[in-house]
């Protein structure tokens, strides 16, 4: 892939696609928070928007804590030398 006019040898997999728009999203939430802490705006914070959320749809925050709870459950048996 060539680009700013250099040769990249990186495969472009959709795993990587991925990664990068993760990474992208993170760092858009985290400019966001910094721009509210800034300009005083404690209510458009990520966190309290999530809060907001979490109060009025508690559907919302069952999916959070499944969705995290699948991101680091153990997924390596105890036998094989995993976590207990």
């Amino acid at each position: 892939m060539k680009m700013f006019g250099l040769e990249w040898n990186v495969p472009v997999t959709p795993q990587h696609t991925l990664a990068v728009s993760v990474l992208a999203l993170f760092v858009v939430i985290g400019i966001w928070d910094i721009v509210a802490y800034i300009r005083q705006d404690q209510g458009a914070t990520v966190s309290n928007i999530l809060a907001g959320w979490a109060r009025e749809f508690p559907i919302f925050a069952v999916a959070i804590g499944a969705i995290v709870g699948h991101l680091f459950w153990p997924l390596i048996p105890p036998s094989n030398g995993g976590p207990r």
